[in-house]
């Protein structure tokens, strides 16, 4: 029997899936399309990609004309709500387009609130740092508001001011859409925070970063330094109440070009510095914090423009460094952890991650790096701890001789058979702490007091056989060592004085320090 035969009919091959529809993001083909023909008209595409929230366009691009074309994109894709974002990636160059965040500004009126506010703020203690500075009683009158305002609120205000507006005007050269000013209140002796902008769109380019990061800290550096040089001027023709205990106060700390400022024009070694060369000193300090290059300061973006992605280890070191500096200054720390938590230590590219620097550019990048180098300060305020430290001198033509640090007196008296000799010589006493203090003036004559030898003291009119010596600091006072020497004493006999400070403040009573004195009398007969 046959079997049966089977026929086999061929089967047309499938047919290949349908393309993705477009991702739900996008609403219609036709505005990809749209974005396409927007790119298109500047840069030839050769390939498109669609994911969520992006649309990535594969262009062949003159790096010749790259500049003005991609600014052009840029402005047109604005009016439409999109953001081109121009990155080179393995060998290629690819727009990729997103929607622009809708941004949400705040109205002028708060502007307004935070810099009336801080405007109090500051005139409060510019009032209590003149009055200190003057040695007035109450802060509280309209003579220190009034003087105040003039030597530190006004200059630090217009100092904070044109740095924010700086700023501001260079973004909307840019055009980057930014806020104005925010002012941030605080307490005296500063009265503020500092102030800041609100970008409230992506950097286009690496220029348009660069200008906008410098822009601030040229125009507080170029106003901070007439000010401080004006401040230490006003120091010497205007001078305040002498610092006479400066011991547990508050102390500044000096960058490198504080110290070159003050070395043209030198501050009174007693003389309290005045406000406006406060005021030039925060700025300094303010403009070297914003030039630290992390996250997104100041530094930060100048940062990011020289040297591109690898500025994240410079914004990594900087951390770490600020973390260390903690454990002196403790503001470092809370700073450290805002940039950790809230700003982040990466700062995001600009839109056009590719057009490089020019020269100039360049330059400026490096000026910033010295400005931030000489005008940062570790540790910028301290507490002074309390120094009983006097040293004790020679009289040398009426004048303490400082070179002479180490000395012993040897003299000579003549004898007399019926009466006592005497023989003296001076020294100074000098305050070289920073507390007011009592200098107790003493001798040891061990053997000699049996033999009738005696020691008495005179200074300002007094005469004691022990003395006490209240000073100031950098006080100075003249004693006379008087040595009594016995009748019909033949010899060589060695005093010792002893000078001892003592402390009478709140850290108690004792002994701070001791210096010990010897003087060698040859008696003749």
């Amino acid at each position: 029997m046959a079997e049966p035969s089977v026929q086999y009919q061929s089967q047309p091959p499938p047919s290949p899936p349908p393309p993705p529809p477009p991702p739900a993001d996008w609403n219609t083909m036709p505005e990809i399309e749209m974005i396409k023909a927007m790119v298109g008209k500047h840069f030839p595409i050769y390939e498109v990609r669609v994911a969520y929230g992006t649309v990535s366009l594969f262009c062949n691009i003159d790096t010749a004309t790259l500049e003005p074309k991609y600014d052009e994109l840029r402005k047109e894709m604005r009016a439409h709500g999109y953001t081109p974002v121009l990155v080179y990636e393995r060998g290629e160059h690819v727009i990729h387009v997103v929607r622009a965040p809708k941004a949400r500004p705040f109205g002028v009126w708060v502007n307004a609130i935070f810099f009336v506010a801080t405007i109090v703020t500051t005139l409060v203690a510019g009032a209590f740092l003149y009055s200190s500075y003057k040695g007035w009683e109450s802060p509280w009158t309209s003579q220190a508001f009034m003087w105040g305002a003039l030597t530190f609120t006004i200059p630090l205000m217009a100092l904070l001011g044109l740095h924010e507006l700086s700023h501001y005007f260079a973004a909307r050269r840019h055009g980057i859409a930014a806020s104005l000013p925010f002012f941030i209140p605080s307490f005296p002796p500063l009265g503020t925070f500092g102030a800041l902008i609100s970008l409230r769109e992506p950097i286009p380019s690496k220029k348009a970063m660069l200008d906008v990061g410098c822009a601030g800290p040229l125009a507080s550096f170029a106003i901070s330094v007439p000010l401080v040089l004006l401040g230490l001027y006003l120091c010497t023709a205007d001078p305040g109440i002498p610092i006479v205990n400066s011991g547990g106060g508050e102390y500044l700390g000096t960058s490198l070009l504080f110290s070159v400022l003050m070395a043209i024009v030198p501050l009174p070694g007693t003389a309290p510095i005045h406000p406006t060369a406060f005021a030039g000193w925060v700025g300094l300090f303010v403009t070297a914090i914003n030039l630290l290059p992390v996250g997104q300061l100041d530094g930060g973006h100048v940062a990011r423009a020289l040297f591109g992605d690898r500025a994240k280890w410079l914004g990594y070191a900087m951390l770490a460094l600020l973390l260390i500096l903690g454990f002196f200054f403790f503001s470092w720390l809370i700073l450290a952890l805002f940039i950790f938590f809230v700003g982040g230590i990466r700062h995001p590219p600009p839109l056009n991650d590719v057009t490089p620097l020019d020269t100039k550019r360049k330059v400026v990048g490096g000026f910033m790096v010295f400005i931030l180098v000489t005008c940062f300060v570790a540790v910028p305020m301290g507490t002074m701890p309390n120094d009983y430290s006097f040293a004790v001198y020679p009289d040398r033509n009426g004048a303490p001789d400082y070179d002479n640090t180490s000395f012993q007196f040897d003299l000579s008296v003549r004898t007399s058979q019926t009466l006592p000799s005497n023989v003296s010589f001076d020294v100074w006493v000098v305050n070289a702490g920073n507390v007011r203090e009592n200098v107790s003036v003493g001798s040891e004559l061990g053997d000699l007091a049996g033999l009738g030898w005696s020691v008495y003291f005179t200074a300002a009119n007094n005469s004691t056989n022990s003395l006490n010596v209240y000073q100031n600091s950098s006080g100075a006072t003249l004693v006379r060592v008087v040595v009594v020497v016995p009748p019909r004493y033949v010899g060589t006999g060695n005093v010792t004085v002893v000078f001892n400070s003592w402390r009478t403040d709140a850290d108690g009573g004792g002994i701070g320090k001791t210096v010990r004195l010897t003087a060698a009398i040859q008696v003749i007969p």
